[in-house]
Order: structure tokens, then C-alpha cells, then sequence
């Protein structure tokens, strides 16, 4: 049985079509709780949202569950 997971922490994420293995890193993200999204073009600017994105969640007063 699975344990059902809130989506309070979930992500979306696409990623754009690459040309060949060396292509940066690129596509899309979005948070689903909030709809709150941002394009990027590497794995720095991914990491920076979602670590922001969940911080403004929590410092909003929401409850955010592990």
C-alpha cells in the first residue's frame, strides 16, 4: 500500500528538447500547490525556485508536511 503524499511540495517539471548530450540543462517548472512557475536554463536556476518556492510556502504560514 502506498502512503498518499500531499502536493503542498510537488513540482512540475519539463524539460526542452535537446540537440545533443553537451545542450544546458533547460524547460520549466512549476509548483502545483500554488501554480507558481519560471523557466530556466540550468540546474542552478531549478534548484533556486524550488528551494524559494517552498521557503515563501512556508514562511507564509502554510503547513508543509515531509
Amino acid at each position: 500500500m502506498s502512503a498518499q503524499r500531499s502536493t503542498e511540495r510537488a513540482f512540475v517539471v519539463q524539460f526542452d528538447p535537446v540537440a545533443d548530450a553537451r545542450a544546458r540543462l533547460r524547460g520549466r517548472v512549476e509548483l502545483v500547490a500554488s501554480g507558481e512557475a519560471t523557466r530556466f536554463r540550468s540546474l542552478k536556476q531549478l534548484v533556486r525556485f524550488m528551494a524559494e518556492a517552498v521557503r515563501r510556502q512556508t514562511s507564509d504560514g502554510e503547513r508543509v508536511d515531509s
